[in-house]
Order: structure tokens, then sequence, then C-alpha cells
């Protein structure tokens, strides 16, 4: 019965975290307006933060190791004046009296290395490590809550993601047709939602995106037909990688090593900044929205992206599609003006939504308990 309450714990967690990560995004959204290509400029900046605090910690971490690591015996017998003979005695004795787990266990940090068997065991190393890194430095691109277009779009690329993993698993006979009738229900749920905002602000997305790009519809060539597909998809895409193509082992095991590769993502874009942007910056508005954008947005993106690599089953996927679509629906609602009509459909939906993933969770709660009862009896 503990998982079923650690589903519950993790579920009002993310709901926390994504409310605290998506209302501060609006609210910065409403005061401090910037255009697309700051958005991105700014989100490079907010990585090479975390780049800077990840070396600092494994600087910092490396010099606790230094000091903690034991005294060595060479530098024992020079202060005791013992013979070598005297030394290698000792060692042996220890050697006798202490056990092999504890041997084992007091292994030097730096002789625990990595070894390949190949050079394509090295080669595919490199690239999985690479391509982690273009994953989360998309992310951090595209999960930008301030604009409805890139949350409901990679809302959309998860459920796209999580429809394919799913049908995968049931044609493969991994998972009954039963789990898949069920899952049936929050997919169209979500998918209603996400329609929902696409047919009343889609032509608004497009005009926005339009004249953030500098284009012209009436002269729109096909390249930038081609780039203004690719801003509107790249969240989509993002958000389908996520649930369809990465695994939660291979982010965790190269999470340390990939945010290089988002830092050198980074360069080219700051490359093309004022050298002066920083600082116009933290001219042009207050110490709050300076220490937002460099401080509290980089570490809420960081942890929205931990957790959902942490919840990469998906059983845990579907509660992430919940969380995520009840509160970028409700956020959409409060934060832009519709008809009353349309907010209460939305918020019909949003409460059936909440509603169903509620009484799965209740009814699990309730079916585990039972069975603890009767094997009790």
């Amino acid at each position: 019965m503990s998982y079923i309450m650690n589903d519950i714990v993790a579920f009002f967690s993310r709901c926390l975290l994504y409310t605290v990560f998506v209302v501060v995004s609006k609210v910065e959204n409403t005061h401090v307006e910037f255009s697309m290509f700051e958005r991105v400029v700014l989100t490079c900046l907010q990585i090479c933060v975390l780049c800077a605090a990840w070396v600092a910690y494994e600087f910092c971490a490396f010099i606790i190791r230094s000091v903690s690591r034991p005294a060595s015996y060479e530098h024992l017998m020079e202060k005791t004046g013992e013979t070598p003979e005297q030394t290698e005695d000792l060692l042996k004795r220890e050697q006798k009296e202490t056990p092999a787990a504890k041997t084992e266990s007091v292994v030097p940090y730096d002789e625990q290395c990595i070894t390949f068997e190949s050079k394509s065991a090295l080669r595919k190393y490199i690239t999985q490590v690479h391509l982690v890194g273009i994953v989360l430095w998309s992310t951090m691109l595209c999960s930008d809550y301030a604009l409805d277009q890139t949350a409901f779009m990679f809302l959309l690329g998860m459920l796209l993601g999580n429809v394919a993993t799913v049908t995968f698993k049931v044609y493969e006979k991994h998972m009954r047709m039963a789990t898949l009738r069920m899952y049936t229900v929050y997919w169209a749920l979500i998918g209603v939602l996400v329609i929902m905002y696409l047919v009343h602000d889609g032509s608004k997305v497009i005009e926005y995106t339009e004249d953030q790009l500098g284009i012209q519809p009436r002269n729109l060539a096909w390249t930038d037909a081609l780039w203004l597909v690719n801003v509107l998809l790249s969240p989509l895409s993002c958000g389908c990688t996520w649930t369809f193509w990465v695994d939660a082992n291979t982010l965790l095991e190269h999470y340390p090593t990939s945010i290089y590769t988002c830092l050198l993502l980074s360069i080219p874009v700051l490359m093309s900044v004022d050298r002066g942007y920083i600082s116009n910056i933290s001219m042009r508005y207050n110490a709050l929205v300076t220490v937002h954008l460099f401080v509290t947005e980089p570490v809420l993106k960081f942890m929205t992206m931990y957790v959902l690599t942490l919840s990469l089953e998906v059983e845990s996927v579907i509660a992430v599609l919940v969380v995520n679509a009840a509160v970028s629906g409700i956020c959409y609602v409060i934060f832009s003006s519709h008809s009353e009509l349309f907010d209460a459909l939305v918020g019909f939906l949003i409460t059936l939504l909440l509603l169903f993933h509620l009484t799965r969770l209740g009814l699990r709660v309730m079916k585990k308990r039972r069975d603890v009862t009767f094997v009790v009896e």
C-alpha cells in the first residue's frame, strides 16, 4: 500500500511544482514582456548559470573528497619513524583483521573510472551524451510556460508520445486492453482541451509568431514558411521525445556530462547578442526581476525537468499529463480573456480530468487496503 500512497504524494507534489512554475512565469509575462528571441537568449543565459552552479558543486565536492581522503602510510611512517619492515607487518595485520566488504568500501574515488569494451562503445556513449544534451537544451527552450502556445504544444507532444508508447506496448502484448481503454479516457479529455485551445487561439498564435520572426504573410517565401513551422512545432517534437524516445536511466546517467553540451549549444546564440545585454537587463528592470530571471526560473526549470525525468514510466507519464493539462488549462483561463462559455467548458474538462484521476487513485488505495485486511484476517 505504501507505493500507492507514494503515487498520491507524488501527484500532489507535481501539482505544487507545476503550479508554482506556471504561475510565476505567467506573472512575469504580465509585468515584463520579452520577445521570442529575448526568451531564447535568456534561456541560454540560464543554462550558463546552471552549468556554473554544477561546476562549482563539482569543485567543492572534489575539495571535500581530497580533504577527507585518509592519510597514506608513507606519511605515517615519516612521522613515527617506523622502518619499512614494520610498516609492511602493519599492513599485513590490517588486511587480516579488515573484512572484505569494508576493504571494498574504501576504494579511492579516483580509481572508480569508466571503461569501454571497444571504440564503438565509446562512440555510442559520446553520442548518447550529446543527444541527451540536445534534448535537455531544447526542453529548456520549450518549457516556457509564459506563452500558452509552447505550453499546449509541449503538452500535445507528450500526449502523442504517450499514445505511441502505450500502443506499441499493447501490440507487443506487454499491456492489457483494459488498461488501454482506461488510458483512452485520459487521452480524450486532454486531447479535447488541446483542440479547444488550437481552435480558439490557433490563428492568433500564427500571427504572433509571424510578427516575432518578422515574416510578412503576403510575401511568405518557402524558407520563411519552413522556419515558421519549425518554431511552432519544436515544442511538440520535444514533448514527444520525452514520452516516446528517451528513458529515465539514460537521462540520469548522462545528466552531469550533457550539461556541457547544453553550454556549447548556447554559445552561438549568446555570441549574436551585444556584450552589454545582461547589464541592460539589470538596468532596465529592478533587482527582483533580475534575481527571478537568473536564479528562480533556472531552478524551477531544472526541477521540472528532473521531475519529468523521474516520471517516464507509463503510469507516471499519465499523472504528469494530468498535472500539466490541469495547471496549463487553469492558468489559460485565468490569465487570458475568453467568453464565459469557453471558460466554463475548459473548467468542466479540467474538473472531469482531475476527478477521474483522483477517483482511480482512491479506488487503488481502497482495493489495496481491502486486500491487506483480507490477508490479516
